[in-house]
């Protein structure tokens, strides 16, 4: 989990989601939320360990889609069960980053009747789905979706340095903030 300790994060460093709810709670930007973080598996297999579990879970595959399925279908009914829940999608978003973020894109995009909204941070956008919400996309705007994406790069005020050991020594990680460039969201 990269959401509220530090200590379970793969960097070091959590989003601190628990504090920045707490923030926009004080502030009335927000009505409580109930969260529900789903702990992501850093399960690899197949020959020397070269896939990753949530690779296949969180991506536009077939794998992907019963993941989808289980979390539409079985953790959220629960949820509603469990919890005074706004149950229509309106109330409902899913939020990831990386793969997350894409398979929290993808909540949204093939399960409108459960997700309304989502937050994508660094998401892993692949060609096919790119081709498809720019073919598509128009349901988004018709739907009234709630859609933030975070591609993190360089703005006009700040330019992200190519490698800041801030970033920690995360060996085929650390790209993934610095070598967005402006103008390259999809």
């Amino acid at each position: 989990q990269n959401m509220m300790a530090d200590h379970e994060s793969w960097s070091g460093r959590s989003w601190g989601l628990d504090q920045a709810l707490k923030r926009l709670i004080a502030q009335g930007s927000i009505e409580s939320p109930i969260v529900v973080l789903i702990d992501n598996v850093a399960e690899e297999f197949g020959p020397f360990g070269l896939v990753r579990r949530r690779h296949l879970e969180y991506g536009d595959t077939p794998f992907g889609d019963s993941y989808l399925q289980f979390i539409c279908e079985e953790l959220k009914p629960h949820v509603d069960k469990q919890f005074r829940t706004l149950t229509g999608p309106q109330h409902t978003a899913s939020m990831g980053s990386s793969m997350a973020g894409l398979c929290s894109f993808l909540a949204m995009w093939k399960r409108p009747n459960v997700f309304g909204n989502c937050a994508c941070l660094s998401p892993v956008f692949q060609a096919p789905l790119i081709l498809d919400v720019a073919v598509n996309g128009r349901q988004i705007v018709e739907r009234n979706v709630r859609l933030y994406i975070d591609n993190g790069g360089d703005t006009e005020d700040v330019q992200v340095p190519l490698f800041d050991p801030a970033d920690g020594a995360n060996p085929g990680y650390w790209w993934l903030d610095t070598q967005l460039q402006p103008g390259g969201d999809a």
